[in-house]
C-alpha cells in the first residue's frame, strides 16, 4: 500500500502543478519523498546496508547502532541544539519571507 500511496501522490502533484495549485502541488510532492523514503526503509528493514558477498556480512539496525551511553549523551546535545536550530530557520524566514523587486536595487 505504501508504493501505491507514493505513485498517487506523484501523480496528486501533477494534477495540482495543471490546475496551477502550487502549494498543494508542493505538498504532494513533499509526500511522495517521505512515502518514497518509507518504502525503501520498511523493504530493507531490519537491514540498513544488504551485503552482496554474504547475508552474515549485512548492516543491520542492531549492529549499527552506538552505545546507550553515546545515544543518551546525543539525545541531551540534540535537545539542546535543535530548538536552536528551528529558532534561527524560522527567523531567517521571517526576515527573508518578502520578495524583492526591482526597485530594491541599488542603481550604480
Amino acid at each position: 500500500t505504501l508504493p501505491t500511496l507514493a505513485l498517487l501522490s506523484f501523480i496528486a502533484c501533477f494534477v495540482f502543478m495543471r490546475l496551477k495549485m502550487q502549494g498543494y502541488a508542493f505538498a504532494s510532492i513533499a509526500l511522495t519523498i517521505v512515502l518514497g523514503t518509507a518504502v525503501i526503509f520498511y523493504g530493507l528493514f531490519p537491514n540498513v546496508m544488504p551485503s552482496s558477498l554474504n547475508e552474515a556480512y549485512n548492516l543491520t539496525i542492531y549492529n549499527a547502532s552506538s552505545s546507550q551511553m553515546t545515544l543518551k549523551i546525543m539525545t541531551i546535545i540534540a535537545l539542546f541544539f535543535v530548538p536552536i536550530v528551528l529558532a534561527y530557520q524560522g527567523w531567517s524566514y521571517y526576515i527573508f519571507a518578502r520578495r524583492i523587486g526591482r526597485d530594491a536595487i541599488p542603481r550604480e
